[in-house]
């Protein structure tokens, strides 16, 4: 084979060794092996290493040292590449996590928000009250609130007994469709300047919402009005909102007061006629929320330990609820009173309000939290049996339910002095201050927090007796069928 390769051109030799092609391949089957020892004895032994075996003057089973080591690093590229895609998916299935509680917290804000019938529950509450047969009963509509209003569901809830069937308009150009002889209570009439920027615009809105009532007066409704508050809390246009008022107040067939000092109250803004006016005051919540939890075992569920004093501010965060006063007042009561303080704000923030200023403040402020979100009925009870204290801290207030729900759950409350918590004291619960006055605000707060723990959470049964729901509700039904007949 060599003297082969030695007649061969040199061309032809390089283009065979470029092409790697071995002559010895091309050898007779029994002179392959013999090539194969000559060729593997011809070959320099390696010197012996850590990965090198003498005693065979050759090659170990062991790989030498720096195979081993690429041999490692090798391996431990792809642990850390597998180790970094478990985390990748790890990271994937935590943000696929997040992104469903979000949704879900997202679907329950909406399911807080929809608090109207559909179409298809209207024409089946319509023929399940024989509605426009002359043989059911009566068709009371409202607006607004909802059917998840547990005030509005306890004021309604002996109508059926006088022959009315309440159910809430699920818009308010619904109230075109009440036929004649309907009756139509109208509640919170903050609607009417909605989305107004200007004056103008609110000129404009009011009187649409205006014509409306009017038209369904004109074609023999009854308006019964329900008068919760002087005007509308953060009124944007008042001498809009006043005008409107006594409108209404004109139109109506009853107008409803929940405390006899509201004629007074708005004695400056408009006038209500005496003859139409009719007092059902605001019941306590009993019954609507459970109460099986105990105050230790509601505590411990919100993470509050045994020396913990918590100030519960609850309901629709809004700025003349002063929550930012409660809030910038704890430091100095943790301080001065020398216990270990809480302030929780827990209720949802409406979208046309900000409120980044007291979610900043409370998020700089030992001892304050906020939720922001909607406390669903099943947690109402953990709130308030949790709480040391309910706080109403109102730069102005007529009627408050929230104060109402503290006293139903044995609370001692704060709250500004008026005509309406003045007669809240008979509960033996109240602790008053001047609605203006921070320091006033501070000295209830301290006063009320060191006298927390002895306090007895139990309501007189007078007091209780007065504002039972079932008695309210019958008065209430009682003035409607009044109203209807005459």
């Amino acid at each position: 084979m060599k003297r082969l390769m030695r007649l061969l051109p040199i061309p032809l030799k390089n283009a065979l060794k470029a092409f790697r092609i071995n002559p010895v391949a091309g050898a007779p089957r029994q002179y392959r092996s013999r090539l194969a020892r000559q060729r593997a004895a011809t070959r320099p032994v390696p010197h012996p290493g850590p990965a090198t075996s003498t005693t065979t003057g050759g090659p170990s089973a062991k790989p030498d040292g720096a195979w081993a080591e690429r041999r490692a690093a090798r391996l431990k590229t792809q642990l850390d590449a597998s180790t970094a895609e478990r985390r990748r998916a790890q990271q994937q299935r935590d943000d696929a996590r997040e992104t469903l509680d979000e949704v879900r917290a997202r679907l329950r804000k909406l399911e807080q928000q929809v608090r109207f019938p559909e179409e298809a529950w209207w024409e089946q509450r319509s023929q399940l009250a024989g509605w426009g047969d002359g043989d059911g009963l009566a068709d009371f509509s409202y607006f607004p609130g909802g059917t998840q209003n547990p005030y509005l569901r306890m004021l309604y809830a002996r109508l059926p007994e006088e022959g009315f069937d309440p159910r809430p308009l699920a818009r308010f150009d619904h109230l075109n469709r009440l036929q004649r002889g309907s009756v139509f209570h109208l509640h919170w009439t903050r609607i009417a300047q909605l989305g107004a920027q200007t004056i103008e615009q609110a000129h404009t809105t009011t009187d649409a919402f205006l014509d409306t009532i009017a038209a369904f007066v004109e074609r023999g409704g009854k308006l019964l009005w329900s008068v919760h508050e002087p005007l509308p809390h953060d009124c944007p246009f008042p001498e809009v909102e006043k005008e409107l008022r006594q409108n209404l107040a004109d139109l109506a067939a009853g107008i409803h007061i929940l405390h006899a000092s509201t004629v007074d109250e708005v004695a400056p803004l408009y006038r209500l006629p005496a003859d139409k006016v009719f007092v059902v005051e605001h019941p306590l919540y009993t019954g609507i929320y459970e109460t099986y939890f105990t105050h230790k075992a509601a505590r411990q569920l919100i993470g509050l330990g045994d020396d913990e004093v918590m100030i519960l501010a609850f309901g629709a965060i809004r700025p003349y609820k002063g929550f930012d006063r409660l809030v910038r007042l704890l430091p100095r009561l943790r301080k001065e009173t020398g216990k270990d303080v809480r302030v929780m704000v827990a209720g949802p923030t409406m979208r046309s309000i900000d409120n980044s200023d007291l979610q900043d403040l409370v998020a700089r402020t030992e001892g304050a939290t906020i939720t922001e979100e909607p406390i669903p009925d099943d947690y109402v009870q953990v709130m308030f049996q949790s709480a040391d204290v309910v706080a109403l801290p109102y730069r102005q207030v007529l009627n408050s339910g929230v104060l109402m729900l503290g006293l139903t759950f044995g609370c001692p409350s704060i709250a500004p002095e008026n005509a309406v918590t003045r007669d809240a004291l008979s509960s033996g619960l109240v602790h008053l201050f001047k609605p203006d006055d921070d320091e006033d605000l501070y000295r209830t707060l301290r006063e009320t927090v060191e006298k927390a723990a002895t306090t007895v959470h139990e309501l007189p049964e007078a007091f209780a007796a007065r504002y039972d729901p079932a008695t309210i509700a019958g008065e209430f039904a009682a003035h409607l069928r009044r109203i209807v007949d005459a």
